[in-house]
């Protein structure tokens, strides 16, 4: 699958229907901070090598959601599934084992990964 999204997140809407309240809305102020300082989209490109053709999941939002995970209190690859349990807030997460896979190819080229990202983080400033 290819990501033509230009963003990982889905933007939530907000309303005053009496419905159930999300258990950690604070994560969405860290996805908007994502959107706003362009960090996710210059991660997306530069992290756009270690990224299979095909790949459900892109590595710039595998990095992100492990990120948000342990900004909401998760200790490990497996407490993202804080966020697979509000795909409204937080799209499509990847699972544990694909996780694994991700950081494993990531961890292979550290010194490159590590470049590309430095470089992301300069653009998103």
């Amino acid at each position: 699958m290819s990501h033509p999204a230009l963003f990982f997140y889905p933007r939530p809407r907000v309303d005053i229907a009496e419905v159930r309240a999300v258990s950690h809305a604070g994560a969405v102020l860290l996805t908007d901070t994502l959107r706003a300082t362009g960090l996710a989209a210059s991660l997306r490109e530069a992290l756009m090598p270690w990224t299979k053709p095909l790949a459900e999941h892109h590595a710039a939002k595998v990095m992100l959601d492990l990120a948000l995970t342990c900004a909401i209190g998760g200790d490990s690859a497996r407490d993202t599934d804080l966020l697979r349990s509000e795909p409204g807030l937080f799209g499509p997460v990847a699972s544990t084992p694909t996780i694994s896979r991700m950081l494993r190819t990531l961890a292979d080229d550290a010194p490159a990964v590590m470049a590309a990202v430095s470089k992301a983080r300069q653009v998103a400033r």
